[in-house]
């Protein structure tokens, strides 16, 4: 009991300290100040923006418009799953669609870490998932929570990966409550990081839900972190963040310079990361005695975008000019 409430007081807590985004029109200020824009993303946090340092434009989708995405590279073979809608995953085990019953629905809690890596994703490496029983290699079942509020005959999908190649991959995937398979090729994005599929109707590919991968530098989204810190097992919670582009851009960290300071000369010589949640959630907290929420705007975060060209950022505030909160403001500038 102890525990349950603990875990209970922890979410409570989660739920007030993670917000999310909004915007509107950005201010521009005279030629060797900063830019100062702010972000709108619904009233429920519905919306992904792409945003673009270099251009100060964005584009947003509905967040809600995917399930699951491919890596759209030549070489890749990732395939991740929408977290900021709650998709889940679980490995059966099974290798026929007959075997997967629903029983197979509970304890269905594979999640992906928004680092990047494949190897911390639900799906995992796929190409693993592999048995022969005598007539030829037979790809595994992963079961797909696509959420509580699809009927039960739309919430779980069966699927198999099968192959990816340098252009395509072919998956097969069904109702839970089908044995029979349908069979889509998925070719890969040419100029997008990934590619997007829904499961709506008999089964999609979304175009155009992010820009062109040279075109945008951050991310504003919904999607799970992971806390390693609240007990025994790992807890996954959905927050709202930043993510950066994994196309060739990188985020430097820093708390002790002063924004202003941070020189060329200073910014030329530090090591970034290209880890995706580098920025996160954390940039804005909460007073547990008014129920406010700050920014913290003594942290900087120091972004090489998909030119090779860098900026300083910081957050200004959360509110907009009607005290409403989800409406991240931030300035930047570029330094190099």
């Amino acid at each position: 009991m102890k525990k349950t409430s603990t875990l209970i007081l922890f979410v409570l807590t989660l739920m007030l300290m993670t917000s999310c985004f909004k915007k509107e029109d950005a201010l521009t200020l005279v030629d060797g100040n900063t830019t100062v824009t702010q972000l709108n993303m619904g009233a429920d946090y519905n919306k992904q923006i792409f945003f673009d340092l270099g251009t100060n434009t964005f584009k947003t989708n509905e967040i809600s418009d995917w399930d699951i995405c491919f890596d759209a590279k030549p070489s890749g073979y990732g395939v991740f799953i929408n977290n900021g809608t709650n998709v889940l995953a679980k490995k059966t085990g099974s290798y026929s669609p007959l075997d997967v019953t629903y029983e197979d629905t509970f304890n269905i809690n594979l999640y992906d870490e928004q680092t990047g890596d494949l190897y911390k994703s639900a799906i995992g490496d796929w190409t693993k998932y592999v048995r022969d029983f005598g007539g030829g290699p037979v790809n595994g079942i992963f079961i797909l929570d696509l959420g509580n509020k699809l009927l039960t005959k739309d919430r779980y999908k069966k699927i198999s990966i099968i192959r990816s190649d340098d252009t395509s991959y072919s998956i097969k995937y069904c109702n839970l409550n089908e044995a029979k398979w349908e069979t889509y090729t998925i070719a890969k994005s040419k100029t997008e990081n990934f590619t997007y599929f829904s499961f709506k109707g008999l089964g999609q590919i979304v175009k155009n839900v992010e820009p062109e991968k040279n075109t945008w530098d951050l991310e504003f989204t919904q999607y799970k972190h992971i806390f390693y810190n609240q007990g025994p097992d790992p807890f996954p919670y959905k927050v709202t963040g930043i993510l950066i582009n994994p196309n060739h851009v990188s985020v430097y960290i820093d708390s002790v310079t002063n924004f202003n300071d941070l020189t060329p000369a200073i910014c030329s010589n530090l090591k970034l990361s290209s880890r995706r949640d580098i920025i996160g959630y954390n940039w804005k907290t909460i007073d547990f005695g008014t129920y406010n929420y700050s920014v913290n705007s003594n942290i900087n975060y120091i972004i090489k975008d998909t030119e090779g060209k860098i900026y300083k950022l910081r957050f200004l505030d959360f509110y907009n000019a009607n005290r409403i909160k989800g409406y991240p403001k931030f300035e930047f500038i570029r330094v190099i």
